[in-house]
């Protein structure tokens, strides 16, 4: 049982600079919201480059670890986290989740959550249209976060960004969440706001068993949260 990365190559050769790449905002599934993401600069760069982006990069993670990913800048810390949880396919090599390829339909038990949260919803659904996106979603984990009753009735642009990315991380734990990637979701908030955020996530995973891969710069919270850590070389 395990999420597992097998020798990933990925480049962006066949992705036309300042075109948008076809990565879809919010939750993977067999039907996702329709506000798209635009190709990253860093990314743009690895173009102009023949070399892969991602080059034969293997990973394990067991239900109910929490394994920190540390990476050089510019190696691609989010697209390899965006081949994880299928949001785009992998040149070679497999992403295998309990020995399972990972399905292009249906509910997909690898959710993550963006460091952006305005950029993963759509601006015109209210926040309880947002929470609907997600696969069953528990009212105690609208509780756990501290989402009160009327931000459900606000659009995104009438919240924070630290009460809109607990809207984003509750729809991301879905019923059938078996593992969550977090990529440098609290990098933007306020440090009660992320301990509140990282304390709940701590908690939800080990009471669900859910593997968690968590990126960020912070070395001070990857050695807080992980259970153990990845470095990955350029």
């Amino acid at each position: 049982m395990s999420l597992k990365a097998e020798q990933i190559v990925f480049s962006y050769q066949g992705t036309k600079s300042g075109k948008k790449s076809e990565i879809k905002s919010g939750i993977k599934s067999g039907k996702k919201p329709g506000i798209k993401f635009g190709v990253k600069s860093s990314e743009k760069a690895i173009l102009r480059n023949p070399k892969p982006l991602i080059d034969h990069v293997s990973l394990e993670v067991q239900p109910e670890e929490r394994v920190g990913i540390l990476a050089p800048s510019g190696f691609g810390k989010t697209t390899l986290m965006k081949l994880l949880a299928g949001y785009i396919k992998p040149d070679s090599g497999q992403i295998l989740i309990d020995g399972e390829p990972l399905s292009d339909s249906g509910y997909c038990p690898v959710q993550m959550i963006w460091q952006h949260p305005e950029k993963s919803v759509n601006p015109r659904l209210k926040m309880k249209e947002v929470i609907a996106e997600g696969n069953q979603i528990e009212g105690r984990l609208l509780d756990r976060l501290g989402i009160e009753e009327d931000w459900k009735n606000r659009y995104p642009q009438e919240l924070s960004g630290g009460e809109l990315q607990r809207f984003c991380i509750a729809r991301a734990l879905g019923k059938g969440t078996k593992y969550l990637i977090a990529d440098e979701i609290t990098t933007m908030l306020d440090f009660i706001t992320q301990s509140q955020i990282w304390n709940f996530l701590i908690r939800e995973t080990e009471e669900r068993r859910i593997g968690m891969l968590v990126v960020s710069h912070s070395q001070e919270l990857l050695d807080y949260v992980c259970t153990r850590q990845i470095r990955l070389n350029g």
